[in-house]
């Protein structure tokens, strides 16, 4: 009896190892095609190893609690290539242009191209490229199937191991790649030359030749770029001729900005000839500081920039603008100063004024008449003058910069004409007060400049 009952024990578990043994099986297959799946559909890179599933399972049987329902963790391997050198893998660099380096683009094609030629190495290579990884997965039956069900945190914890392993030693070589300096260094050189020359247009005919790469890290830079004193030169020179055809005839000043913005288009217009073309070879720093040779040489080309600006506007001012002048004490400017007594009298509100007195042979005062005399009278004092007999019409101005008695307060002045003929008899003195132009009783009338 105790023989058939050892027997029969034997048997049982028998049955129930080969029941196991049925069910970590199908699980096992259940996990192999969920894994490929996730190999298939990922949107990175992602390739992995595994073996052994079966065993794996079966040696997590005991803590499983629920019939249609397990929970394991997986041993994997994931690819690891932090042992690999540059020399160990070849791939082709991006190009790159010196003239118009992009470091972002740059970076990303030799990525690309580092992560690829990384990915063929994994499959070519052995297991000296892989590292072990652990996984959970759930397993819950369904209509007698097994369905393996990795988290969504699991799945993207696996990508990002993989990328990270990957892309860590994209970004390692990328940073010790020599090209890629130099790159950058392009790119520091493109913001330097921002600031020697002064319009795009020139940044964009000045090039680089060549970038060395020196022993103690600094760069031997070779520039080729259009002769600045000739550029200016003749930049100057068009601008001071656009001035010429209306000689002198401008009464403000012509401001250090005006100019400057107006000479960038005639350097635009110079830049368009054949310019004699400048090759140096200069040693530039790659941090901050610049180095000595470049910064004599920006100093040297802004410094030739400002004192042709500076000599241009001095220039312009000169002679194509008129100086303005002090304003005159209350006085006679001009005339005999002989006839009848007129006192003319400033108002205590009105600026100081220009005063005209032109002499006319009818009764219209649309005629053009004789200058017979002018003067200056100041705010709020009085000047006594001479006036021969006759018809007269009167012109007065106000301003607040004095030209000369020819040019009066100039086109910003004020001017205003009184509205009658101005009688002057002899035996009679008369007495004129001046008030500002829109209240005077004079009935004055505001007239154009010139008057």
């Amino acid at each position: 009896m105790k023989k058939l009952c050892g027997i029969a024990a034997i048997l049982l578990l028998f049955i129930s190892l080969t029941g196991c043994s049925n069910v970590t099986e199908k699980q096992a297959a259940a996990i192999e095609e969920k894994l490929q799946q996730i190999q298939q559909t990922a949107d990175s890179y992602c390739t992995i190893q595994y073996d052994n599933l079966q065993e794996q399972l079966d040696a997590q049987q005991e803590r499983q609690q629920e019939k249609d329902q397990a929970d394991y963790t997986l041993k994997i391997r994931i690819p690891d290539v932090s042992a690999l050198d540059r020399t160990d893998v070849s791939f082709t660099l991006p190009d790159m242009d010196l003239n118009a380096p992009d470091p972002d683009a740059f970076a990303a094609g030799f990525e690309g191209a580092a992560m690829q030629a990384l990915e063929d190495q994994i499959v070519q290579e052995n297991s000296t490229l892989w590292q072990n990884y652990e996984i959970n997965v759930v397993m819950k039956k369904a209509e007698g199937n097994w369905n393996a069900v990795f988290s969504e945190n699991e799945v993207d914890a696996l990508l990002s191991a993989i990328q990270e392993n990957i892309g860590a030693k994209c970004r390692e070589w990328l940073e010790t790649e020599p090209a890629y300096q130099t790159v950058l260094m392009a790119d520091t050189m493109d913001h330097r030359l921002e600031q020697v020359f002064p319009i795009y247009d020139y940044q964009f005919a000045a090039r680089i030749d060549t970038l060395e790469l020196q022993d103690d890290g600094s760069y031997a830079v070779t520039l080729t770029y259009p002769d600045p004193q000739e550029l200016f030169g003749e930049a100057k020179q068009l601008r001071y001729d656009s001035y010429v055809p209306n000689g002198l005839s401008l009464f403000d000043e012509v401001t250090q900005n005006e100019i400057e913005n107006a000479f960038k288009k005639d350097l635009e217009k110079a830049l368009k000839g054949s310019p004699t073309q400048i090759t140096k070879t200069l040693i530039v720093q790659t941090g901050d500081d610049s180095g000595a040779e470049w910064t004599a040489f920006l100093e040297e080309v802004t410094g030739l920039y400002r004192q042709t600006l500076d000599e241009l506007y001095t220039s312009i001012n000169q002679d194509f603008v008129h100086p303005a002048q002090g304003m005159p004490e209350t006085s006679i400017l001009s005339g005999s100063n002989s006839g009848q007594k007129i006192r003319i009298k400033g108002g205590e509100a009105l600026a100081d004024t220009y005063v005209a007195f032109y002499k006319l042979s009818s009764n219209d005062l649309n005629e053009e008449g004789t200058l017979t005399l002018s003067a200056f009278i100041r705010a709020g004092e009085s000047k006594t003058v001479y006036l021969p007999s006759g018809n007269y019409k009167m012109i007065q101005g106000v301003g607040h910069t004095w030209y000369g008695e020819s040019l009066a307060f100039g086109p910003n002045g004020l001017y205003s004409q009184m509205d009658e003929i101005l009688n002057i008899e002899s035996n009679y003195e008369y007495t004129l007060t001046l008030y500002a132009i829109e209240d005077g009783n004079l009935s004055n009338s505001t007239i154009p400049y010139p008057y």
